[in-house]
Formats: C-alpha cells, sequence, structure tokens
C-alpha cells in the first residue's frame, strides 16, 4: 500500500499531477487571504463567506465571465505554445511586428476588463 501512495505523491499519473495542481492552486489563493485580511478574525469571516455563503447563481455571466474569457484565452494558447514547444522565450523570437500586437493587445485588454474603479489593488476586490 505504502508504493501506491509514493507513487501518488510522487505525480507519476496524470491524475496525481492534475490533483496535485489543483490542490495547489486552491492553497495559494487561500493564503493569499492572510496579506488580505487585517486580523485573524477576519480571515476567519473569510474563511466562512467562502464555505458557506459561496452563491454562483448570483454570478453576472456576460459581465465577468465572458470578458474574462475573452482577457485568458490569449493567454492560455501562449501558455499552450511555450509548453508544447518546452521554450518560454517564444515570445520575444516571434516576427517584431506579431510580438509587438501581442504586447499591444494584452495592454489593451488589461485596460478594458481590469477593474480600476475603486482605491485598492485588484487582488483585493473580494
Amino acid at each position: 500500500r505504502l508504493p501506491a501512495f509514493r507513487a501518488w505523491t510522487a505525480g507519476r499519473s496524470a491524475l496525481a499531477r492534475l490533483t496535485s495542481w489543483a490542490v495547489m492552486f486552491h492553497l495559494t489563493c487561500y493564503g493569499w487571504l492572510i496579506f488580505r485580511a487585517r486580523s485573524a478574525g477576519q480571515i476567519g469571516d473569510l474563511t466562512a463567506a467562502l464555505a458557506g455563503s459561496f452563491a454562483p447563481s448570483t454570478v453576472d455571466v456576460h459581465g465577468l465571465l465572458v470578458p474574462l474569457a475573452l482577457y485568458v484565452t490569449p493567454l492560455v494558447l501562449v501558455q499552450a505554445i511555450e509548453a508544447s514547444t518546452d521554450d518560454l522565450l517564444i515570445v520575444p523570437k516571434l516576427p517584431l511586428a506579431v510580438r509587438y500586437s501581442l504586447y499591444a493587445a494584452t495592454f489593451y485588454l488589461t485596460m478594458l476588463f481590469g477593474n480600476f474603479g475603486g482605491s485598492e489593488f485588484i487582488y483585493f476586490q473580494f
């Protein structure tokens, strides 16, 4: 039984790697609460809100998720190309016009879909 656990934690299967990525992502996001909260009590309140007050039916799909998908899709495509070619410098190797078009599009999408209405940084818009 122990070798099966070691194989799981070593990430030898696709399911183990996917699960590890998902768990690490959620732990990292939860860890950001330390920087968001002003007290230990507020961490508790935020944790309770995440665990008990989650209401996905109140999400404005067209107002939030569609712009997010439009913003994230090009970035995910660049990441997929980098991963498939095993080259993190794929963007700087693009022709100059394509590279600066990509930079301009990223800047434009950030300005278009960014939340700059408040005085706080974007991560603190809970």
